[in-house]
Formats: structure tokens, C-alpha cells, sequence
């Protein structure tokens, strides 16, 4: 990868996690969260699941497609090839559940794709109190190439999840696109046991595989429709019933990159230092402003003291990443105006603490000390420049400043508001989709009815006026 190529790729990998930092709404609550290949019909299922109002029609190839009339701003884009359009998780709020649909399993068609994915993902299930895991399998994967497909699917689940006991508790199985009518639960799992004994390929999932022999009521049949009427509360209930039977579980997710991805992390890693570094020479500059126009003697002493505790980690050359975050949290109690300052630099040494992981071998240290030494900087000029020993002289220094700088002083409490400002507006969209999600969803499934049976009304009169002529089938693209 050229030098032009990888800024590039940082550029748009960048914009893509702030997406997802934004869209990523982070949660200590119980979510279900959907896995499975690209193309497997994980957004249909969400949708199906969410009660919206489903609709049918042909396309150029006379194939049936299944899709959702959806309203407003949680649009959720249903792909119908085997192109993923999840480029980034979509979430519902379905009966007081977290419904996540996660990136598709072997979608690396791009290294930041690659990149993005692993993020959304892990952040996903690491953020949640304890989850349950929802698997869409395409039918027509089961039996392709003696389960190959399949066997990659299985492969990829248990390597995410290596306690295979507790992820067979909090596992759920739906078969989507099948147009077998005789097709079962019972059918899946004695298959599936059969084809994973005859085939190595199944060898690392055996395990998992043999408890889900026994447990058919973990697997539902999401059948191919030919008619409307079949998208229906009983097939709703029915995928509900088995997604009930599963267990909420919370374990270590792992996950692998290629070796190209890993040397896209270490430059990634690298731009997200230098962007930790002029955060922290910003906010040492706000913070000088912060100490030398502080008049309260108490408050001046006390944020000396929180100053003190954070620049003591680079005392004692400690490169936990984990403790000069929660430094940050602690001396932002003091600094209460640099809260979105604050939230930049904890976003970004997040992403490097989750990234040092899955760098390349034999790359640098993260210097830790380059993040820490523009306060040590800043602490030297406050202490030069206030008498902390003489409360009387201090306030005078600090009145005096004021009066010398007060221009400096509101044009820089004026960005750090702006920033603040922007900051509040983006939680309070993040809960109003929250909030409203729900009543939204509320509000469609009262619509359902009537637009069922119109919709079932229309295809009667279609499929009287086609009477007589050859009829003709498709497959349902999901």
C-alpha cells in the first residue's frame, strides 16, 4: 500500500468509526444482538421482527423480494445480492429489547470495511450488561459445497466465542429463505450433526454442534413467502418463541484481522497519537488560562491537587492507557467546562486501547508520556507564574490577570461552549431516537392490520387478472 493509498484509507476509516461512534449508542442493558454472512437476511429478520409493514414484488428476474415500508430516520437498508448494505450496525427497541444487527461475517471487502467491522461489533457486545446471540443462516448455505458455507459460519461464531457452553446458552438459530415446506427445526439440527461429522471443516464448532443436536428449540424457519399472508403474527411469535429460549450470556468476544488490516492499525494508531497530542497541548492551554484567572482560593487549590495526581503517571513512567483514562475522569470533575474536550481524548484513547491488540508485530510502544507532558508543561508555567503559598498575592495575580486578558479569556471559553454546546445537542439526538424508536414502532404495527389487508386485496386482483396464463416462480432474495 502506497503512502498516497494508506492516508487515504485512514481518512475514509476515520470517518467511518466517528459514524459509528456516533450511531453506536452504548448501553449497560441486555441487547439481542444478530450475527451471520453477508446476505443472510439479518436486516430482513430485524425488520420483520420490528412489526414493520412488509411488502412483495418481482423483480427484472421475476425473483420475489421481500422488503419493508419504513418511515423516518432509522431507515434500515435490506440488501438483496450478496453485497452487504449494513455498513454500519442498525438498532431496534422491539417490545423493551435492544435489537442490534450487527456487520456480516466474512464481509472484508475493503481493508477499513475489515476495520469498521471488528469495531461496531466488539464495542457492541462489550458495552452490553449480557446479550443473546441471534444467527441467520441462509437455507440454501446448509447444503452447498458438503456445507462449506456453513462450516464457515459455524467457524467464525465459535472463534468470536471459544466458551462454546455459554455460547450455545445464548444462541438462537434462524433459518432464513427456505423454501423446503417439509423443512423443520428438527431437520436442522439432525443435518447439520450429520454433515459436521462427515466434514473436518466443522472440526473447531463439533462441539457446539453436538448440544444444538439435542435443543431444536432453539432453531425457527423463517419460510420463503409466496404470498403476503405468510409474513404474519405466527411466524413472528414463532422466531420470538425461539430467541426466548435462549439465555443472556456475557463473555469475551475475540476476533482476528489480516495481516494488511493489522498495518493499516499501526497508522491508525499513529494519527490517533498526534490527535491525542494536540487535544492535550489544547486543553494545557485552556488549563493555564483555567489557573490564572481562578479567584477562589479553594477551588485554585483543589484543581492544583487533581493537576498534581495526573502528572504523577508520567512519575512513575506508567503506560497503562486504562489509567490515564480514568485520570482524565477524575481531573474533569475539577475542570467541569472541558467536558467535550475531554470525551475527544477518552474516544480516541479508547480506540487505541482497543486497537494495541491487533497491530502488527514489532511496533512501537504507544508513547503515553508524549499524551501526559503537555500538563507537565503546563503545571511548570502555573507554578511559576501563581503563589500558591500566599492566598492574599494569588487572588491579586488572578484579578489582575483577568483584567489584562479578558478578551483571550471569552474567546476561549466561547470555543470550549461551542464545543460543549455540540456535544449536549448530539446526546440529546442520541435520546430522542431512543425515545422514540419505540412509539414509533408502537404506532406502525396499528397501521399493520389495514395495510395487510389492503396490500392482500391487491395481490387477489393481480392474481385474478394472471389466471389462465403459465405461472411463474423466483426465489426470494432477502
Amino acid at each position: 500500500m502506497s503512502e498516497e493509498e494508506g492516508t487515504d484509507c485512514l481518512e475514509v476509516l476515520t470517518a467511518l468509526l466517528d459514524e459509528a461512534e456516533q450511531k453506536i449508542i452504548l448501553t449497560k442493558d441486555k441487547t439481542i444482538n444478530l450475527l451471520g454472512k453477508t446476505g443472510a437476511g439479518k436486516s430482513t429478520l430485524l425488520c420483520f421482527l420490528a412489526g414493520l409493514q412488509p411488502k412483495l414484488y418481482s423483480d427484472e428476474n421475476e425473483d420475489l423480494i421481500l422488503d419493508f415500508i419504513q418511515e423516518g430516520n432509522s431507515i434500515i437498508n435490506i440488501g438483496h445480492s450478496s453485497t452487504s448494505c449494513t455498513t454500519l450496525p442498525n438498532f431496534k427497541i422491539i417490545d423493551s429489547n435492544i435489537f442490534w444487527d450487527c456487520p456480516g461475517f466474512c464481509d472484508n471487502t475493503s481493508v477499513t470495511r475489515e476495520i469498521a467491522n471488528l469495531y461496531c461489533t466488539k464495542k457492541i457486545f462489550d458495552s452490553a450488561q449480557s446479550y443473546k446471540i441471534v444467527l441467520a443462516i441462509d437455507y440454501n448455505s446448509i447444503t452447498v459445497s458438503r456445507g462449506k458455507d456453513l462450516a464457515e459460519t459455524f467457524k467464525q461464531l465459535v472463534e468470536m466465542f471459544p466458551d462454546q457452553e455459554r455460547l450455545f446458552n445464548s444462541l438462537s438459530i434462524i433459518i432464513t429463505k427456505c423454501s423446503n415446506i417439509r423443512y423443520s427445526n428438527t431437520t436442522f439440527v439432525n443435518n447439520i450433526a450429520k454433515i459436521a461429522n462427515e466434514n473436518n471443516e466443522f472440526l473447531i464448532s463439533r462441539p457446539l454442534i453436538k448440544m444444538l443436536s439435542g435443543a431444536p428449540n432453539k432453531v425457527a424457519i423463517f419460510r420463503r413467502p409466496i404470498d403476503i399472508d405468510e409474513i404474519n403474527d405466527n411466524l413472528r411469535n414463532e422466531i420470538q418463541s425461539c430467541i426466548g429460549n435462549s439465555k443472556y450470556e456475557n463473555m469475551q468476544v475475540q476476533n482476528s484481522l489480516s495481516d494488511k488490516a493489522k498495518l493499516v492499525i499501526d497508522r491508525l494508531i499513529k494519527s490517533y497519537e498526534k490527535h491525542i497530542e494536540d487535544l492535550m497541548n489544547k486543553f494545557a492551554e485552556s488549563l493555564i488560562e483555567k489557573f490564572r484567572s481562578e479567584t477562589d482560593m479553594v477551588k485554585l487549590k483543589e484543581g492544583k491537587r487533581f493537576l498534581d495526581d495526573f502528572t504523577s503517571l508520567i512519575d512513575n513512567q506508567n503506560q497503562d492507557i486504562k489509567l490515564f483514562q480514568s485520570g482524565l475522569i477524575q481531573i474533569s470533575g475539577y475542570f467541569t467546562g472541558s467536558d467535550a474536550l475531554f470525551d475527544m481524548i477518552r474516544s480516541l484513547a479508547f480506540r487505541i486501547d482497543f486497537y494495541n491488540n491487533y497491530r502488527t508485530r514489532g511496533s512501537p510502544p504507544i508513547n503515553l508520556l508524549s499524551w501526559i507532558y503537555p500538563m507537565c508543561t503546563a503545571k511548570a508555567e502555573i507554578t511559576n507564574c501563581i503563589n500558591f503559598q500566599n492566598e492574599v498575592e494569588a487572588r491579586r495575580q488572578a484579578e489582575k490577570y483577568n483584567i489584562e486578558n479578558q478578551a483571550k479569556i471569552e474567546e476561549l471559553t466561547m470555543v470550549i461552549g461551542n464545543m460543549n454546546s455540540n456535544r449536549e445537542e448530539m446526546k440529546e439526538m442520541m435520546e430522542f431516537i431512543l425515545g422514540n424508536n419505540k412509539s414509533r414502532d408502537e404506532a406502525s404495527q396499528k397501521l399493520m392490520a389495514e395495510m395487510m389487508e389492503s396490500n392482500r386485496r391487491m395481490i387477489e386482483v393481480i392474481t385474478r387478472g394472471n389466471q389462465g396464463s403459465p405461472e411463474k416462480k423466483g426465489c426470494l432474495m432477502f
